[in-house]
Order: C-alpha cells, then sequence, then structure tokens
C-alpha cells in the first residue's frame, strides 16, 4: 500500500537495508514508524540482524537524546554481547563502564541503568566473592552456567561404576564360554581394559577393525602376533 511504501522509503533514507526493513515491518506491523522514529534501541532487542550501531545511527539520525537511558542500556548489553563472543562470561563492572564510555555513551547514569535491567530481567549484577568490583552479566549466560554447573554435580554425586575386577570376572568368563566378545570402545584413565583381558585370558592381542582418524595418534600398526 501507499503507507507502507512511503514507511519504506523513509526507513531506507535512514541507512537502513531492505531485508532490515522487512523485518521491523514485519515485527512491528503499522507500529513500525512510531517504534523507529520514538524507541530505535528496542530494535537492538527485538529485531534479528539490528546491532548497537545501526539502532545507534538510527537514534542519531533523528535527533534523539545521546544521553538517553535506552542508549546507555543498549550499550551496556552491546558490550556484554561482544564479551562474550570473546569468551567472557561477565565483564566487572568498571570495564563495562570502560567499554560503554569508549561507544561514546555517557556513563553517568550507568547504575541507574544497570538497576533498570536487573528489574526487567536483562542483566543481573553481583558482587564478587573474592572482593573486586561487581560483575555484570547478561541473564541468560550466568542461567546457562549455572545449568552446567548444577549438571556437573549432578554427574559428581552419581554412583561409582561396579568394583573394576567383578566386571572382568564376567567379561573374563564370558569370553571364555562363547569363545568371542564384542566390546564397546572405552575411554579410561586409570587402566586398560583391553589389556587386563588380555592378560587374563592368556591373548597375545585382542584384535578389532581400526580406522585410523587423521591427525589422531594411534600406536595400532597393524603387524598381528596371532
Amino acid at each position: 500500500d501507499a503507507e507502507g511504501r512511503a514507511l519504506e522509503v523513509r526507513l531506507r533514507g535512514l541507512g537502513l537495508t531492505g531485508r532490515q526493513v522487512h523485518r521491523i515491518r514485519q515485527r512491528y506491523g503499522d507500529r513500525a514508524g512510531h517504534i523507529v522514529a520514538t524507541q530505535p534501541y528496542r530494535l537492538c532487542e527485538e529485531v534479528a540482524g539490528i546491532g548497537f550501531r545501526t539502532a545507534d545511527g538510527l537514534a542519531r539520525e533523528q535527533g534523539l537524546d545521546p544521553a538517553d537511558p535506552a542508549r546507555v542500556r543498549a550499550a551496556v548489553l552491546h558490550v556484554l554481547d561482544r564479551a562474550g563472543n570473546d569468551g567472557h562470561t561477565y565483564l566487572p563492572q568498571p570495564h563495562v563502564a570502560e567499554r560503554v564510555g569508549s561507544l561514546d555513551v555517557p556513563t553517568s547514569a550507568l547504575d541507574e541503568v544497570l538497576d533498570r535491567a536487573m528489574a526487567d530481567g536483562a542483566v543481573i549484577v553481583e558482587g564478587d566473592p573474592h572482593g573486586g568490583p561487581p560483575r555484570v552479566w547478561r541473564t541468560s549466560v550466568l542461567r546457562d552456567e549455572l545449568t552446567v554447573a548444577d549438571r556437573l554435580l549432578h554427574r559428581a554425586a552419581m554412583p561409582l561404576p561396579p568394583d573394576d575386577d567383578a566386571v572382568y570376572d564376567e567379561a573374563e568368563a564370558k569370553m571364555r564360554e562363547y569363545k568371542v566378545s564384542l566390546k564397546y570402545p572405552t575411554a579410561t584413565t586409570n587402566s586398560s581394559p583391553n589389556r587386563v583381558l588380555r592378560e587374563r585370558c592368556a591373548f597375545s592381542v585382542i584384535h578389532r577393525p581400526v580406522q585410523t582418524i587423521p591427525g589422531i595418534e594411534t600406536n595400532f600398526t597393524r603387524k598381528l602376533d596371532i
């Protein structure tokens, strides 16, 4: 329609690509023009393919206040996401302030912005257990960290496997009974099941077909002593 075409022309005039305009209109419908004009930083969190720099450019083109708390919030989330891409799960709060400031974003209201971002669930600010400055997390990242930790604790609390000797006794008895066996691949740190069974049964070798993976060292030489 004519109104939609006019909106697309206006948004393209602000530097957006056709794909970005399509996503914005798809997300906001008839409210797209209003959102872009009054709340451009929402695009960072709600529209795929639009980051802080694009939203910030839209805001500047339209003369929005550079000290707008929405701008500071968007910059905070941006630096946390960038840190995550570099392998950091959180940033100390002074580092957040430094990186936000490097974007030419005022940081005088950073504490208030973090409080609001915590209230709406975007970030979590927690004390450093070692006495350092507060840590600022993306909420989703901290939840993932806690989930992984919980799973590791669950695994650590699982009962140990049965006594090794009992397992080897059963395996040896079945091998002697059937004269042949199939075994799952194993990864062990304390002993080699192949070696133990080989010695128990007086075998010179336990042979299994092997396909060597390029780049992975192996001691299999294909020389068999049967």
